[in-house]
């Protein structure tokens, strides 16, 4: 990717500089209600397994996929919901590969679990692995030159 397209620290720090004590105080409230939400879930269910992102490995020369599945894609971070969301939570995840898509590609899943679950999470990880060993597996590399 060009170098010209990553933000420099720099830049990064100064966009922090910009947040205000309301951008804060409300992205820590929505920290709060995710969390809410995660334990809720957590009272009924063991683990939770989705896709690790919403998208196969795409072409490395543009920064990010501008649409997925039909739904624009306005920021960085869009693109990546599955994961980012699950990594605010601050909740044990980790992500396993799952096979390969239509093209050859790899694809993650991604376990999160409970709070102090995570040796449970890497139980089932290495349970899933030996029943599942796309791990030893290694895609074309001619499909990851397209990528």
């Amino acid at each position: 990717m060009p170098a010209d397209t990553h933000a420099s620290p720099d830049l990064t720090t100064l966009r922090q500089m910009e947040l205000t004590a309301d951008d804060l105080r409300s992205a820590a409230n929505a920290r709060a209600r995710l969390r809410r939400s995660t334990a809720t879930f957590f009272s009924t269910h063991d683990l939770l397994v989705a896709p690790a992102v919403q998208v196969a490995p795409f072409d490395a020369t543009l920064e990010y996929p501008s649409e997925v599945a039909g739904v624009s894609m306005d920021t960085y971070l869009d693109w990546m919901r599955a994961a980012t969301l699950v990594s605010a939570t601050g909740l044990p995840a980790m992500s396993v590969p799952a096979g390969f898509d239509g093209d050859g590609l790899p694809v993650g899943l991604q376990l999160v679990g409970p709070e102090g679950s995570d040796e449970v999470l890497l139980a089932v990880a290495e349970v899933y692995e030996l029943a599942n060993p796309q791990h030893l597996r290694r895609p074309r590399l001619d499909v990851l030159a397209r990528a």
